[in-house]
């Protein structure tokens, strides 16, 4: 995989071709002018450096066959330079299909590349930026590496797509991109091939654009220094592509391994963009209503003590666990206990499908910004009286408010517009041995409280 946006080698090719093109213009501050949502997005076509798979300076001719001016040696590109192409019908499932390889990549972390990529074109065009396929790794055709589609005016309605362009098909038609708190301009989104643990800040602009507000540094502990293939790729702030794997796969190994799991995974897009960038909501494109409830909340990990790779042991009755979870802010407000108000991690027994049989624990989450996070540990007990089963351990975040009413940050009523995903994974109490699967979900609880207030 090449690494992605090259921020030092991007500003100079730009910087040349936006003066050349269009003057000497300065970055803009973030415009929140947004919609409407554009349909297409003019590019400065530069070619590829074969060897190194880099960018260059060198601006690609009509009608050219140079790498990166297409993928197609058959089919020469661009027509003109810059070159105006439609966003979802051509510039994304190019630039999804070459920056995540769908042959190795799942589909939550394509939709979250669908996502990051859309809301940093949207960024250019909000702010009159030139844009070049540099940037992002647009090289036209590469979703024709699957086989040539044959509906070219709308290629996902193509009846003869593989597997892989079906699966980019299905991440660009979530039709998504990220805002700050509740805006309605696109963010830079920034990102990366890979990260070492912790991400960073985008330090280099963060007085005059405030890219800071989103582009902060965040928790990595999936992908540690000597890790399976981790490795710093590209920029090391906004989204990690191969991070984003390692969590939708729940192992350290971006592929998969089997003798590398991690002790939580992801199924959800949203949990992904929500860890990498801080305070952001989801955006439809279609009405622009917001996705995503501002309580949230991720699992980094979850070890139990005194077992193997922190795995969970067969529970006894009446025993109590200690249970090591490390706690991500990933939504736009701070959990701030002050008068009477508290936020605490809680878990509890079901029997599947949602059936709450015990609370196990609980534990304080105060004071926790976005962004940040905290290792806290709970101590679970499972009752004499809890029957012989496999049961699912839920994990959710809970505010308690000053009259003593609760808010489940998972119920929809409680933390619109759809409440947000449980933690859960099977436990068997005095079984025979171990099952464990973690399983992603929105459960509503039965609650009788007001959301908090709005950012």
């Amino acid at each position: 995989m090449m690494s992605r946006f090259r921020l030092v080698l991007q500003g100079l090719i730009i910087g040349c071709l936006t003066y050349l093109l269009q003057g000497n213009v300065a970055y803009a501050q973030d415009n929140d002018l947004f919609p409407p949502i554009p349909d297409d997005i003019s590019i400065i076509m530069v070619q590829w450096n074969p060897v190194t798979g880099e960018p260059t300076a060198i601006r690609c001719a009509i009608d050219s066959v140079a790498f990166g001016c297409t993928a197609d040696p058959s089919r020469p590109y661009p027509p003109t330079n810059p070159v105006t192409v439609t966003i979802e019908n051509r510039y994304l499932l190019d630039v999804v299909s070459k920056e995540t390889n769908p042959d190795e990549f799942g589909p939550a972390t394509l939709r979250a590349q669908a996502a990051a990529a859309r809301s940093f074109g949207y960024w250019h065009l909000n702010n009159n930026e030139a844009i070049s396929n540099g940037s992002q790794a647009f090289i036209p055709f590469s979703f024709e590496n699957g086989g040539a589609p044959d509906n070219p005016d709308n290629l996902c309605a193509s009846t003869n797509l593989d597997i892989g362009q079906r699966k980019v098909c299905t991440a660009v038609a979530a039709r998504e991109y990220m805002v700050y708190l509740n805006e309605t301009a696109p963010i830079f989104a920034a990102y990366n091939a890979d990260i070492v643990d912790p991400t960073q800040i985008f330090e280099e602009v963060r007085e005059e654009y405030g890219r800071d507000r989103y582009l902060i540094g965040v928790a990595e502990p999936i992908s540690p220094n000597g890790g399976c293939g981790v490795g710093r790729e590209g920029n090391q702030f906004g989204m990690s592509q191969q991070g984003a794997s390692r969590w939708e796969r729940g192992n350290i190994c971006f592929t998969g391994n089997p003798r590398d799991p991690w002790s939580v995974q992801w199924s959800r897009a949203e949990q992904i963009l929500t860890h990498y960038y801080t305070r952001i909501h989801i955006r439809s494109i279609d009405n622009n209503e917001v996705k995503t409830p501002p309580l949230r909340w991720n699992p980094l990990d979850i070890r139990w003590d005194n077992t193997p790779n922190g795995e969970p042991p067969v529970v006894i009755r009446g025993e109590t666990y200690q249970v090591r979870v490390n706690v991500q802010n990933n939504g736009t407000r701070t959990w701030f206990c002050e008068e009477g108000i508290t936020y605490t991690l809680q878990s509890t027994f079901s029997l599947p499908p949602r059936i709450q049989i015990q609370q196990a624990g609980e534990t304080p989450v105060c004071d926790l910004a976005p962004g940040e996070n905290r290792l806290v540990t709970l101590n679970l007990t499972a009752l004499p009286n809890l029957a012989q089963a496999t049961y699912r351990l839920n994990y959710d975040v809970v505010r308690t408010n000053s009259d003593g009413t609760t808010s489940f940050f998972s119920d929809a009523a409680q933390n619109p517009p759809g409440g947000w995903a449980t933690y859960q994974h099977n436990v068997c109490v005095e079984c025979n041995r171990v099952a464990y699967l973690p399983i992603i979900q929105v459960t509503r609880q039965a609650v009788n409280s007001t959301t908090a207030g709005e950012e």
